[in-house]
């Protein structure tokens, strides 16, 4: 044989009659013993390992997954299996798994069916059912991202991009006034009071006074806390894509604060290594005749009232943590007792006069 780069080769070993075989695969030297004498029996032997050789390290056809209308419940049950391995909460993943199997499976029988047009004529026969814009938003990014997940499966090479329905809400949160939230906070029990000495009221005062979300207060560490300068720093979320920012403490929250980092912790350690508190905040608005108040509402009302104390409608979308201005504005939006006081504004500037007003 010849000795041409990656041919394959015999040689004998001195003072041994059995016959060895050197191949190259892949740019890497093989040398393996046929274990015969016999020069023929180790050619066809050596031809066999080269053979072995290649089928092992060469790597497997990529096969492209074929995908027909009995598949695509199957592909969406691993779908959401993804998803759950994200950490999202069961809640969400039932949502979408009604979503999926009441109206976008009765539409949609083929991967292939999901075109741009077809999902917005979905949604306009959705809308001729009666159904609410916010489900209808839901639906599409539920469309949404188990497309994505197809075209990162390598099922699709690119997602269609449809118009979305906007969402409109018909929800009205409780119009809490700060002197309705005081009364709630004050029948709350504090870490000195409470059975099993969870800072409760605590809680409730951080999450009221700096507009926070109940997640936002309950992964805050000590190391986010500067008592000196008085600040607070909100972590950015990973999971959610909520901006980060650095927020002034009030002076309800950095009272709380400076009460309770009194006891011994590290910089690492959360705040409040509390569970879920949302039983305690809706009997204490019980007790207020307020009825059901939940953490978000608190969130609500500091920041209407931060609203309507002030113009700088930028700062507020700051403190809150919104990307978008729309979402501070449905957070915001103008109650009754908001438009009166604009009204009496107006009226009492009237009764000045010209000459006062100019």
């Amino acid at each position: 044989m010849g000795r041409r780069s990656g041919a394959l080769q015999l040689f004998q070993r001195p003072g041994s009659n059995v016959w060895w075989c050197r191949f190259s695969v892949a740019g890497k030297q093989y040398r393996v013993s046929t274990g015969h004498v016999d020069r023929g029996e180790a050619e066809q032997a050596a031809a066999k390992l080269q053979a072995q050789t290649v089928l092992e390290v060469r790597p497997a056809p990529k096969r492209v997954p074929r995908v027909d209308g009995h598949d695509l419940t199957v592909l969406f049950g691993e779908f959401i299996a993804w998803e759950t391995g994200l950490g999202k909460s069961k809640n969400y993943m039932l949502q979408q798994e009604v979503h999926f199997r009441a109206h976008i499976r009765q539409r949609f029988e083929k991967l292939y069916q999901f075109t741009g047009k077809a999902i917005e004529r979905y949604a306009a026969d959705r809308q001729q059912e009666k159904a609410s814009s916010v489900t209808i938003y839901s639906e599409q990014v539920t469309i949404s991202r188990f497309l994505k997940w197809c075209r990162s499966k390598g099922f699709i090479s690119e997602v269609p991009t449809w118009e979305r329905v906007r969402p409109v809400s018909d929800y009205e949160p409780p119009n809490l006034s700060p002197d309705d939230v005081k009364r709630i906070l004050g029948e709350l029990p504090d870490r000195r009071h409470h059975s099993k000495r969870m800072p409760v009221r605590e809680f409730y005062v951080v999450v009221w006074s700096m507009a926070l979300r109940k997640t936002e207060c309950m992964t805050l560490r000590w190391r986010d806390v500067d008592l000196v300068s008085g600040t607070m720093t909100i972590r950015q979320s990973v999971d959610k894509g909520r901006r980060g920012r650095v927020l002034p403490l009030a002076k309800e929250a950095r009272e709380v604060l400076a009460d309770l980092a009194k006891k011994p912790h590290e910089a690492d350690d959360r705040i409040f290594n509390v569970r879920d508190l949302k039983e305690s905040l809706w009997q204490a608005s019980q007790r207020c005749a307020l009825g059901w108040v939940a953490p978000h509402h608190l969130r609500h009302a500091r920041l209407s009232e931060l609203a309507s104390s002030t113009h700088d409608t930028a700062a507020v979308q700051y403190f809150a943590g919104h990307a978008s201005l729309t979402t501070t504005d449905r957070y915001v939006r103008s109650s009754t007792t908001r438009a009166a006081n604009v009204l009496k504004a107006v009226e009492q500037r009237d009764k000045l006069g010209p000459e006062v007003r100019d």
